[in-house]
């Protein structure tokens, strides 16, 4: 099967250190369950493009530098690849952090993806959709932190495991979009899935 597998909060723990580097910058005590929606104006306060330049920021600092993987995510990746599952990424992260981001994979994940796609959704600017790259790169299951982009790829006909988070609750989730608490949760989801 081919399977996308989203960055942040899937393989990186990303929100832990982007919320103290803003705490840090701005004197404020915000915590992971504040976020409710990945649109941190709604959070932080300010405008869209405020909370843009605040993640810029953000991957020019130390913090960025000092982002850990998700607990288990090495195990499961490689159980993922044992069982012949091509494994691609496609994250919302902006090009300008691709080196980082491609040295950081090769680290924690040597030689696990097969392709490596940055949307740069994060900076409505103008690059691909997610579920635009799950139609081109023919992405069977898609790994992914957020419900917004899940939808999207749902209605594209790619189905989803939704690593529970704060800012992707939902009361129903459609049916094809499965939550789920950890990586070996995942391994046992594709495991189960008929082709």
């Amino acid at each position: 099967m081919i399977i996308g597998v989203d960055i942040d909060e899937v393989l990186a723990n990303l929100m832990d250190n982007l919320i103290a580097c803003y705490n840090k910058s701005h004197n404020t005590e915000f915590r992971r369950y504040d976020f409710e929606s990945m649109r941190f104006a709604e959070t932080w306060g300010g405008t869209d493009e405020e909370a843009r330049q605040e993640v810029k920021s953000f991957f020019n600092s130390a913090y960025f530098h000092r982002i850990r993987p998700i607990s288990q995510s090495h195990e499961g990746i490689t159980r993922l690849k044992e069982l012949k599952h091509d494994l691609i990424i496609i994250t919302s992260r902006p090009g300008f952090v691709q080196e980082e981001t491609l040295n950081w994979l090769e680290l924690n994940y040597p030689d696990a993806f097969l392709k490596f796609n940055f949307t740069s959704e994060w900076f409505k600017n103008n690059g691909s959709r997610k579920c635009d790259v799950c139609k081109m790169d023919g992405i069977e299951l898609l790994i992914d932190d957020s419900l917004e982009n899940g939808i999207e790829c749902l209605e594209a006909g790619v189905k989803v495991l939704l690593p529970d988070c704060p800012w992707n609750q939902a009361d129903n989730l459609p049916g094809g979009i499965k939550r789920v608490y950890s990586w070996e949760e995942i391994v046992r989801e594709v495991e189960s899935i008929k082709k």
